[in-house]
């Protein structure tokens, strides 16, 4: 396997590919998230959660609501469509 070495100057320290793989799917994941909410394709964003998924909602740095499992967080998706409140989802990758 080829190894591509790229700097972080804001760490001094290298990081191969290997290493930037998931955070390339991360991303590529929240991407992904994002195209789908601004399409409003609640049943296709559903399928980048795990049945076990935790979402939860933060303001000001304090957690105001928290939804588990996908059929709980499609149905807050689906409640802030219709409704004037918005929320910012943060996908953490556990790794």
């Amino acid at each position: 396997m080829e190894t591509l070495i790229l700097n972080r100057k804001e760490q001094g320290n290298n990081i191969n590919t290997t290493e930037l793989t998931p955070h390339l799917q991360l991303k590529e994941r929240v991407d992904t998230f994002s195209t789908l909410a601004d399409t409003k394709d609640v049943d296709q964003q559903l399928q980048l959660f795990t049945e076990d998924a935790v979402v939860a909602s933060y303001v000001n740095g304090e957690a105001v609501a928290s939804f588990e499992e996908r059929e709980a967080i499609g149905q807050a998706f689906l409640t802030t469509l219709t409704s004037s409140t918005r929320f910012t989802i943060s996908m953490v990758n556990k790794l």
